[in-house]
């Protein structure tokens, strides 16, 4: 197949942003910016927030954001508006670690707000499962680019619901009572107190395309599979249908997602594979390291060990009997893609691939674009700017050098500590101990980019890959993606692909659609959770069309 372009509006910033963990406040023609201060880490940033909604960090020490999913930023949006406080319920005391009869009526995913006093809401996303009788949870607090999260604590007794984050500012508590869909309780964490309420997200397991993403059009069977010593465990779904069959490995952007890639409650990865399942095509997904049933942790996992991660996914695949060897692609999302393109030219048995959003220049240039598009579309002060673009410059240096870390570590701290003091004093107060919590967030800072994967990420230019690239290639792009700039990114990547012995190829941008290709408005991150939990239909049909090709399916 010929290039397929569609023109468009080309705007965004990238999926991998820079981040100190610190939601700050301004005063009107105060230069302090309502953000948290730029720093080189490939994970969601938050949006401009009023001094009247400003709420305390809620991240965890040492584990930094994941993309969304993985791999990140935003564009400005609209203030929150301010909703009623929610009446605080009583809540039971509960004893941790203990989990009831009853704990598979609380699985799921919620959605909601936390309110403090004065300071406005903060959205939440709390997503819990059921694993040998215990619950457990993860957090998306969209505001703080604080995604997969996991809970050190959930319980359910009594009709109480309880979990737990650990962070810097100490553990932040969520207890409550439970009434059919709805959860409503106290929040606290340091000297912050206030509620928060959470309903049941809708899971109807149908699409706007009206395709169903569950059985009976589909089963699906819990794999594991050795890559080098590391474990890992992920779902193979197999369509109602008589095989072998053609298959597809999927590939999670940055961070450690697990094998749904859930995104506000959008499982991107277990819709994608129903859809795919639904026309016939086998679909592997699995966790990453240190996520969901894998072991390993993904920050010490470089992009060459995720490929390894891939190739090992593969040669389950071409073990079975059921599937076909001869048409077995890989397709990526976001970080996914460029892990795609290596283990792809390390294979011989990948029939095609799928670049999902995917970055098609350097680590490090991806990082800078992204900081510049997230500092203006969030109206940033040229001053702001300057110190920004200095920091992640000396961070960028020390990557390549390994010298100058005591530099990058001194200008964190004192960049978080400037944005503390531009907090009113009353917030500030709830800080507790200022040196304390700036370790704390100095150690999740450095923890990230000092890790061999963001090293990886930061040194790696995707383009030669693309040009060695000899089997059908997908390349798609959302227009209102604001992680991974169409404008750069989709030029480059057409350039790249012209040069390369790929006998056929597919390039589109999809009209309306953001980072993971929902039907979007502005394509901030914040409002993915306000989308419908779908797929946008145009990348679909993309997405259909190319692999039917490939795959020889009706």
């Amino acid at each position: 197949m010929g290039l397929r372009k569609s023109t468009s509006r080309i705007l965004g910033s990238v999926a991998f942003t820079l981040i100190i963990g610190l939601a700050v406040a301004c005063d009107s023609g105060d230069e302090t910016q309502t953000r948290a201060s730029p720093s080189p880490t490939p994970t969601e940033a938050p949006t401009s927030t009023p001094a009247s909604t400003v709420t305390p960090r809620l991240s965890p020490t040492a584990t930094p954001a994941p993309e969304a999913t993985r791999s990140a930023e935003p564009t400005s949006a609209p203030a929150p508006t301010l909703r009623p406080e929610p009446t605080a319920t009583p809540t039971p005391t509960i004893e941790a670690g203990v989990t009831s009869g009853h704990a598979s009526e609380i699985a799921g995913v919620w959605q909601g707000v936390n309110v403090l006093p004065g300071l406005g809401e903060l959205a939440l996303t709390v997503s819990i499962s059921v694993s040998d009788g215990e619950l457990n949870g993860t957090i998306d607090i969209p505001a703080q680019n604080a995604f997969g999260m996991v809970l050190t604590e959930v319980t359910f007794e009594g009709g109480g619901l309880r979990f737990v984050l650990d962070s810097p500012l100490g553990p932040a508590v969520w207890e409550g009572q439970v009434l059919e869909d709805v959860v409503e309780g106290n929040f606290t964490q340091a000297a912050f107190q206030g509620t928060f309420r959470l309903h049941r997200a809708s899971d109807d397991g149908v699409a706007s395309s009206g395709r169903a993403v569950e059985p009976p059009t589909h089963s699906r069977e819990e794999v594991s599979f050795q890559s080098g010593n590391v474990q890992l465990a992920g779902d193979l779904t197999i369509p109602d249908a008589e095989g072998p069959y053609p298959a597809v490995v999927l590939i999670s952007g940055s961070g450690g997602q697990d094998r749904d890639s859930n995104i506000f409650g959008f499982k991107t990865f277990e819709v994608l594979a129903g859809h795919l399942a639904e026309m016939g095509v086998a679909v592997l997904r699995f966790d990453d390291r240190g996520t969901g049933g894998s072991a390993g942790n993904w920050l010490e996992a470089t992009l060459q060990d995720r490929a390894n991660d891939v190739k090992a996914a593969m040669g389950l695949l071409l073990d079975r009997s059921d599937i076909r060897e001869d048409a077995i692609g890989l397709i990526g999302h976001s970080e996914g893609g460029l892990v795609a393109l290596i283990a792809s030219n390390q294979m011989d048995d990948v029939s095609y691939v799928g670049l999902l959003a995917s970055p098609a220049i350097p680590g490090d240039d991806l990082l800078r674009a992204q900081q510049k598009e997230i500092l203006q579309t969030s109206g940033a002060s040229q001053g702001y700017a300057e110190r920004a673009g200095e920091l992640q410059e000396i961070t960028l240096r020390a990557v390549r050098t390994g010298q100058g870390w005591d530099e990058v570590e001194a200008a964190t701290r004192e960049s978080a500590r400037a944005q503390l003091e531009g907090l009113p004093e009353e917030v500030r107060k709830g800080f507790g101990d200022i040196e304390s919590y700036l370790d704390g967030v100095v150690l999740q800072q450095m923890a990230s980019i000092r890790s061999p994967w963001f090293k990886s990420f930061v040194e790696y230019d995707p383009r030669p890959d693309i040009h060695a690239l000899d089997i059908p290639v997908l390349a798609l792009f959302g227009d209102l993606d604001t992680q991974v700039p169409v404008a750069s990114n989709s030029t480059q990547m057409s350039e790249a692909i012209d040069k390369s012995s790929a006998p056929s190829h597919t390039l589109a941008v999809v009209f309306q659609a953001n980072h993971i290709f929902q039907e979007a408005v502005t394509g901030a991150i914040e409002e993915y959770w306000e989308l419908e939990p779908a797929f946008h239909p145009q990348f679909l049909e993309f997405l259909f069309d190319w692999l039917a090709i490939q795959t020889g399916s009706p």
